[in-house]
């Protein structure tokens, strides 16, 4: 695939469904717009870029050399800062955008970017991650973010921020069909050690019932612990969605920086998906779905364990309340939807 056309690699990387794919540029153009993804990371996509437009700025891979466990050296291969900024602000020259939406802020910091666009270029930022200091920010003429919580802190620094969800793109739903594969109960996450309430929930809730776990390998995790033997692996794309739509039942756990908001994406892609999401209590979501009619909610780890059982054992009402939530997600929640507040929200702004 490295060797293919800058168009066929993102063919495929659209194709993976992985993260959000285009859903944010296909709607875009869906109402009108033009738009364009660069994935900055990618290096192969990225020299094919500059190969196909001649800029001659050399290969895009840097190797390093470092210690092993302090015993073996070896090589890594790391991307080159000045390639990445060569062909990015390439790319700003080439498409002239009036918008740039920066979903990569810890990579291409605000300051960067601006002098790579210019001062006619309206920057924006998506924060989903909790905030570093107010001058990373700085540079930025607009934040969108789904953490509510940290929206007065921006405007209180003076960087004007506005909420906005995450969502849904159906068309995975034809990507990823239904098929004989069946999951009871699911939970799609990573478990890492900033995850430590999710860890002790999801523990307790493995050592009770059974649960399909699925996500990066949980190495540090205690030997005993019950998630080890529900672990099957990471699932990314469309072999993630492809359990989502076959679990009769799929958890969801807040991390701790959106506090007591509600607002990660495994909302919109379980109930998307076609699963009975089974999802924490938050203050605001019942802005977003109504509990017990299009999601179930659970307020600790005895009220999961003992909400997993009860819909096992009540098909209809789980099937009904599943189906209610798609229909929910898929009338209010797509990334259709999205782009449209956010054409509304720079309207205001830009």
């Amino acid at each position: 695939l490295s060797e293919q056309s800058y168009a066929e690699q993102m063919r495929a990387r659209n194709g993976s469904l992985f993260g959000v794919a285009d859903f944010y540029s296909r709607n875009l153009r869906a109402l009108g717009q033009e738009a364009w993804d660069v994935h900055i990371n990618n290096l192969p996509m990225q020299g094919a870029w500059a190969r196909e437009n001649s800029l001659g700025i050399g290969d895009p891979k840097s190797w390093r050399f470092r210690m092993r466990r302090g015993i073996l050296p070896w090589l890594s291969k790391t991307t080159d800062p000045a390639f990445t900024e060569s062909v990015l602000t390439a790319q700003i020259r080439h498409y002239r955008p009036d918008v740039i939406l920066n979903h990569a802020h810890d990579a291409i910091p605000a300051a960067l970017l601006r002098r790579m666009a210019g001062t006619k270029t309206f920057l924006v930022g998506q924060v989903g991650s909790p905030p570093r200091e107010i001058g990373h920010y700085r540079g930025y003429d607009l934040l969108i973010s789904s953490l509510s919580r940290w929206l007065d802190w921006f405007r209180s620094e003076g960087i004007p921020c506005e909420y906005q969800r995450l969502g849904f793109e159906p068309d995975v739903l034809a990507h990823c069909p239904a098929d004989t594969l069946q999951i009871q109960v699911s939970f799609v996450g990573s478990l890492s050690p900033v995850h430590q309430a999710r860890i002790h929930w999801l523990e307790e809730v493995c050592g009770q019932v059974q649960v399909a776990v699925f996500g990066p390998e949980p190495r540090h995790l205690s030997m005993h612990s019950p998630i080890r033997k529900s672990h099957r692996g990471p699932a990314w794309g469309k072999e993630m969605y492809r359990i989502l739509r076959a679990s009769r039942i799929t958890l969801n756990h807040h991390h701790d920086v959106p506090g007591d908001f509600a607002n990660n994406m495994r909302l919109f892609e379980g109930t998307g998906a076609g699963a009975l999401l089974l999802t924490d209590d938050k203050a605001n979501l019942r802005e977003i779905f109504e509990p017990d009619r299009e999601v179930a909610i659970y307020r600790d780890r005895a009220d999961c364990v003992a909400k997993i059982r009860y819909y096992l054992e009540h098909e209809p009402e789980r099937a009904l309340i599943a189906r209610a939530g798609q229909a929910r997600t898929l009338r209010s929640h797509t990334y259709l939807d999205r782009m449209r507040e956010f054409l509304e929200i720079l309207q205001e702004h830009a």
